[in-house]
């Protein structure tokens, strides 16, 4: 609840100060009202189509992480979930199966069994888990067993980078263009925001011209606004 609240303000922060800005540049109620209001709208409305792609993005790394193998598996769930959960060390079990199969008590109960003597287990799988494998695994001990299906792999694996697949061959261009683009398209989204709306706001101040303004602003409040929506720390074993 107080990270919604913390939301709510920084909009509300970033709203107030959009409109002080237009109000400054312009002098004009309806108008500051008008551009911070469509400031408002199109940051709303980009982070529904971009849950969409991530949603996307992420089934297809789910499939992508299922076709591995348990050796390579490992060596990228472990420090995700590590940091996702970070309490009492766990041995790590990854369950590389298509989406669409399902993670049965009979398989938690064999997996179980092959690591007795040790304290915790975490069994990642990217599959479906059923009610049946969740119930025996709270029921578990020696080790205890936690069970991170694919749905709740998804948002793990948001911090996975897998290397892209390789492109389409085209005329390469001039060694430094082509330099200065693959440094640009490797930067994440929100550091290209927070470049880009302070330097147009800079450009706002050096011509003064309106578009620089509105653009500048929007980005940054575009950029600002899902700060305080990250995944915080949570327990994987009760």
């Amino acid at each position: 609840m107080g990270r919604i609240i913390d939301g709510v303000a920084l909009r509300v922060g970033l709203a107030i100060g959009a409109y002080l800005l237009f109000l400054t540049a312009w002098r004009s109620v309806p108008l500051a009202c008008a551009l911070t209001l469509a400031c408002a709208g199109c940051a709303a409305a980009l982070p529904r189509r971009r849950s969409r792609e991530r949603r996307q993005t992420a089934r297809e790394k789910l499939l992508r992480l299922a076709c591995l193998d348990d050796a390579e598996a490992t060596q990228i769930l472990e420090p995700l979930l590590r940091e996702r959960f970070p309490e009492a060390p766990f041995e790590l079990c990854p369950i590389l199966r298509h989406p669409m199969a399902a993670l049965t008590a009979g398989d938690v109960l064999a997996l179980w069994k092959a690591r007795r003597g040790a304290e915790r287990l975490a069994i990642a799988a990217t599959c479906r888990a059923d009610a049946g494998a969740r119930a025996f695994a709270r029921r578990l001990s020696h080790p205890a067993v936690a069970i991170l299906d694919g749905d709740a792999l998804r948002p793990v694996l948001a911090g996975w980078r897998p290397a892209p697949e390789p492109p389409a061959a085209k005329p390469a261009p001039p060694a430094r263009l082509r330099r200065l683009a693959s440094d640009a398209l490797r930067r994440p989204l929100p550091v290209k925001l927070a470049l880009l709306g302070p330097g147009m706001l800079c450009l706002y101040l050096l011509q003064g011209s309106p578009l620089y303004l509105f653009g500048g602003v929007w980005i940054c409040f575009r950029w600002a606004a899902p700060k305080l929506c990250g995944n915080a720390p949570g327990r994987l074993f009760e």
